[in-house]
């Protein structure tokens, strides 16, 4: 669908609806995905591939495909807080919502398991085996603690999140560890999710309805502040390395679209390539953020960067090493694949989640949030 990108806006609209009916079709006749699974991070329209979001036997509950009706204010307030929706029409912010994939819950300890500490692992969802995949990392912790995972990213609804609150106190659950899985503690992801749970003023799309709840909610720290992440990836690139001192890494980030947002992503990108230099001996380590959600043009000016430095390391003859720190394997990582096409270099595509340390991630995490509350 890269295309789109040519087409003026109606134009884009009438052809991803052709493209939507199409794959609906195939899919009813049973064709095959090649890829079948599917990131849901990337808000941009053109790039979108929803495929086949079979979702197996999961128990969904509170599921929402966000399918209501849209008032001149949403769009409005849409338009203010997400730059990449100023330059869609209404008819295309709403076919954005639709194929952003259903927001729900499903539960993942045994039901005969009560407690009153719970755990809910949030996720802004992630398509067939994906999801699959992140409620197994949470298998663990859902042997010791009633469990609930939720996914979607609660643009328009809260429903979902609402639905695991509930199972949980209907497990006895008092106090609830909350696990946002979006990289930084700034996205407009976890910020979303904090404002669901009362403890972020301002929403980062609409203002949907908070949980409601007498159990006591305790945010845990993002991702990108666990040294674990730095070792997973690290894992990730040793997979392909074969002479370290001869090649460089590429630490390649979906990123914000804010400017100052994406500043201090960066920083901390940085702070994870330095202990990738602490523990390896490639040539050269390096981090970037695409801003997958921002404006054309600064996306742009991001893949040109990178782009040069496999271009100039190749002319070294130094050989390139690309991981990234998302959470699964998906449609950025195809991004990826696209945005380097032509050139030489080696790219793990795994999602951190799919690396055993981050089922470690998430028990460290429930007791340091447990310990510091």
């Amino acid at each position: 669908m890269n295309s789109l990108l040519y087409l003026a806006p109606s134009q884009r609209l009438a052809l991803t609806v052709v493209l939507l009916v199409a794959v609906s079709a195939l899919g009813m006749a049973g064709c095959a995905q090649e890829e079948p699974e599917h990131d849901m991070s990337s808000m941009a329209m053109e790039d979108m591939d929803m495929g086949d979001m079979d979702m197996g036997d999961m128990d969904m509950e509170g599921m929402s495909h966000d399918d209501h009706e849209m008032t001149p204010e949403m769009f409005a307030q849409l338009r203010e807080k997400t730059p990449l929706y100023r330059e869609y029409s209404d008819q295309e912010i709403r076919l954005s919502m639709q194929m952003m994939g259903p927001n729900y819950s499903t539960y993942v300890s045994n039901k005969n398991l009560v407690g009153e500490i719970g755990v809910i692992g949030l996720g802004h969802g992630f398509g067939d085996p994906g999801d699959e995949q992140f409620k197994d990392a949470f298998t663990q912790i859902g042997k010791i603690f009633p469990t609930a995972v939720s996914y979607g990213m609660a643009m328009m609804t809260s429903s979902h999140i609402q639905s695991a609150v509930d199972d949980l106190v209907a497990a006895g659950v008092e106090t609830i560890v909350v696990i946002p899985t979006a990289y930084t503690e700034e996205s407009k992801l976890t910020r979303q999710w904090k404002y669901i749970f009362g403890q972020y003023d301002e929403a980062s799309w609409l203002e949907v309805p908070r949980v409601n709840t007498d159990a006591k909610a305790l945010i845990a720290r993002p991702i990108s502040e666990s040294p674990i992440i730095a070792s997973i990836m690290l894992d990730f690139a040793l997979e392909m390395s074969t002479d370290p001192e001869n090649e460089i890494l590429i630490v390649v980030s979906h990123g914000p679209d804010d400017i100052e947002e994406n500043k201090r992503e960066l920083a901390i990108l940085e702070d994870h390539a330095e202990i990738l230099r602490q523990d390896s001996n490639f040539s050269a380590i390096k981090v970037i953020t695409l801003q997958d959600d921002a404006p054309r043009e600064i996306r742009a000016a991001n893949v040109a960067k990178y782009r040069g430095w496999v271009e100039a390391a190749t002319a070294e003859g130094k050989r390139v090493l690309v991981v990234s720190n998302l959470i699964t394997t998906g449609s950025v990582q195809a991004k990826i694949r696209k945005d380097l096409s032509g050139l030489t270099y080696q790219f793990n595509s795994k999602g951190l989640m799919l690396h055993p340390a981050f089922g470690d991630w998430i028990q460290t995490t429930v007791s340091r949030t447990l310990q510091s509350s």
